[in-house]
C-alpha cells in the first residue's frame, strides 16, 4: 500500500484528522498532494460503490444517460481535479466548449430559482428537487450517451443509479427511480470533509462551504486555471 493510499484509509477510517499538513509546502507542490489524495479517495470511492452494486439490482447501462439531463453540482475539489484532466485532454474541453452555450441558455429559466432553492437547503428541498427534475438539458460532457470525463466525474454522478428499466427514467410525472445506496451518505459526507480540508490547506475563509458549490458546466466553464480558481475562492471568502 502506497503512502497515499494509507493517508486515504486513515482518513475513511478515522476522518479528516488523519489527512495531513500540506501547508508548509508551496502552491503547486501542495495542489499537487492535494489532487493525489483527492484521486485516491476516488478509487477508494468506485471500489466501496462497485461492492455494493454488484449485490444489486442495477439497470443503467452504456448509453442510456438521461441522469445526465439534469442539473449537476459540483465542489471545488471536485472541479480542480475535472480542470487538471482537462489541460491534458484538449480535445475534451474544446467540444465542452462548442456545447456551453446552449446548456446554458437551457439553464436560464431555471437559474434563479434553483440557487435561491440551493441556498436554503435543506428547508427548500422539495422546490430544489422539483427544480431539478423540471430541468432537462443534456451535459455539455455527455458525448452520444458516454461521459468524457467518465474517470474524474462528480460524486453525485458516481452514486446516481437507477432501480428500474433505465428508459422510465424519461417519463414525466414518474417517481425517483433512484436506487439509493447504503454507502451514499458517507461516500457524499467524506466529499464534504475533503472540501473542507482543501479550504483549510489553501486558507480560504469566511464562508461556508455550500456557497463555494457551482454547478458542474458553470465551474468548468468559467475556470481559467487551478491557480486562477483557488485565488477567486479567497477572494469571494474575504
Amino acid at each position: 500500500m502506497g503512502k497515499v493510499e494509507e493517508v486515504v484509509c486513515s482518513f475513511m477510517n478515522y476522518g479528516p484528522e488523519a489527512l495531513p499538513d500540506l501547508t508548509s509546502l508551496k502552491f503547486k507542490k501542495r495542489l499537487s498532494a492535494y489532487l493525489d489524495i483527492y484521486r485516491e479517495f476516488l478509487k477508494l470511492s468506485d471500489f466501496i460503490i462497485d461492492s455494493e452494486i454488484g449485490k444489486r439490482t442495477v439497470k443503467c447501462k452504456p448509453g442510456c444517460s438521461f441522469c445526465c439531463n439534469q442539473i449537476i453540482h459540483a465542489y471545488p475539489s471536485e472541479l480542480l481535479c475535472i480542470n487538471e484532466f482537462l489541460d491534458k485532454q484538449p480535445g475534451i474541453r474544446n467540444s465542452f466548449a462548442e456545447k456551453y452555450p446552449q446548456w446554458d441558455v437551457d439553464f436560464e429559466p431555471f437559474r434563479e430559482a434553483f440557487w435561491d432553492s440551493f441556498k436554503q437547503m435543506p428547508t427548500k428541498r422539495a422546490e430544489f428537487r422539483s427544480i431539478c427534475r423540471e430541468f432537462s438539458s443534456q451535459c455539455p460532457f455527455c458525448d452520444d450517451g458516454v461521459c468524457s470525463i467518465y474517470a474524474v466525474r462528480p460524486m453525485v454522478c458516481r452514486t446516481w443509479f437507477t432501480k428500474r428499466r433505465f428508459t422510465s427514467c424519461n417519463e414525466k410525472n414518474n417517481k425517483d427511480k433512484q436506487l439509493k445506496l447504503s454507502c451514499y451518505e458517507g461516500l457524499h459526507m467524506a466529499q464534504l470533509h475533503l472540501d473542507q480540508y482543501f479550504m483549510e490547506q489553501f486558507e480560504i475563509e469566511g464562508l461556508p462551504l455550500g456557497a463555494f458549490v457551482s454547478t458542474l458546466s458553470h465551474g468548468v466553464f468559467f475556470m481559467n486555471s487551478s491557480s486562477l480558481y483557488i485565488k477567486s475562492l479567497k477572494r469571494k471568502a474575504s
